[in-house]
């Protein structure tokens, strides 16, 4: 009995079985491996060089190409040899070679789009930080996601240009569809766009100290394509959407300066003598700004008598710290130590009391000798 195979299956396996002959693939794979081995030489000469000349310019810049350069150059050097490889395969068809080189572009120019995304990140990331005419813009997610946009869309153009395939038609089509998405995408794109708009507006930026119209505080961590990230002193985050962000009413307590001033409130007892009062206070804060963190040892503090209270005089401490954080600290030592000084001192801070005066005649009442019978309660006046 003969089995019958069809002509197609036999056509397949007269081109197959050629190619299991492993002695035709040695030089394709020599190519392939010299130049992935010279890909990861070049890689480690590279991150060397890169280290000793960043290492002290910009630590930052420097672990950004060294996370760029890992992987990187063993991939294209190793495509390049592919390629090189396809000159050796004379047992593939025209057809399969032209098909393969043309796969290997396609994976070589996705690769370099990556690397040119990264590498225009960590330079714009680099140039606001060294920048001192674009100091007050913050590297946020929504820049480095419009420059890996830009990167990706020039990327693609070039690699449907050599592609042979026309983006003129690709374009025309995204025009008339770029309407329907918009309406779909209406918040969406006013939140980008009200992030773009403050970020550029220069009023707040990432690691600012806002506090909102609606009662959140905290800095700024970032703004994204939506939101800003708010993170709380409890380190708590809360999302802001960027178009109520730029309606609102925001305190930057980072603006003009980080410095700025706190304020404590002390009350003293009548019977104190005023100027040893604030003598002593000024003491106290000069040394908790010299010797606590946050604090501002220039700064010369001062007090501001200003309530002639129910229990004692009130009076108010002006202090200047670093940043708003910094005032937590200051007040706890400055409490801690002025409490202390002012028992040192004999100076009293008074507490919560009301003095009564009685009329004459209702002391004898109110208020009975020793050993005699007091008033009754019937008989005893009421006092309010």
């Amino acid at each position: 009995m003969r089995l019958y195979i069809p002509n197609e299956i036999q056509r397949l396996v007269s081109r197959v079985l050629p190619l299991l002959d492993w002695t035709l693939w040695l030089w394709p794979l020599f190519y392939v491996a010299v130049g992935t081995m010279l890909g990861f030489l070049v890689e480690r000469a590279m991150r060397s060089a890169t280290h000793r000349l960043l290492s002290r310019i910009s630590p930052a810049m420097n672990g950004s190409l060294e996370r760029m350069l890992s992987g990187l150059l063993p991939w294209i050097f190793g495509l390049w040899g592919s390629y090189g490889a396809t000159y050796q395969m004379h047992f593939l068809s025209v057809e399969s070679l032209e098909f393969l080189r043309k796969a290997l572009f396609i994976v070589a120019m996705l690769v370099a789009i990556r690397f040119f995304g990264r590498l225009s990140v960590a330079l714009t990331r680099f140039y606001l930080d060294h920048t001192q005419a674009l100091k007050a813009l913050p590297n946020t997610s929504i820049f480095e996601n419009i420059i890996r946009l830009l990167v990706f869309l020039c990327g693609s153009i070039v690699l449907l240009q050599n592609l042979g395939i026309s983006v003129l038609p690709l374009i025309t089509a995204l025009g008339v569809g770029g309407l329907a998405i918009s309406l779909a995408l209406q918040d969406t794109l006013a939140n980008m766009f009200a992030g773009i708009q403050m970020i550029l507006a220069r009023q707040i930026k990432v690691g600012d100290f806002v506090r909102l119209e609606s009662g959140q505080e905290g800095f700024i961590q970032d703004i994204g394509w939506r939101n800003t990230v708010i993170r709380q002193l409890s380190s708590n985050l809360v999302l802001v959407p960027n178009a109520k962000m730029s309606s609102t009413i925001i305190t930057n307590y980072a603006l003009p300066l980080p410095e700025m001033s706190t304020l404590v409130e002390v009350s003293v007892a009548y019977a104190s003598d005023l100027a040893l009062v604030e003598a002593v206070i000024k003491s106290v804060a000069k040394e908790v700004l010299q010797e606590t963190e946050g604090g501002i040892d220039t700064f010369e503090p001062f007090i501001r008598y200003h309530t002639f209270g129910e229990s004692g005089i009130g009076l108010t401490v002006i202090l200047r710290i670093g940043g708003f954080e910094d005032q937590y600290l200051i007040k706890h030592e400055f409490i801690k130590s002025l409490h202390a000084r002012f028992q040192t001192e004999g100076i009293e801070i008074p507490f919560p009391q009301r003095v009564v005066h009685l009329e004459p005649q209702l002391r004898s009442v109110v208020m009975t000798p020793s050993g005699s019978e007091a008033a009754s309660p019937m008989q005893r006046p009421s006092i309010n």
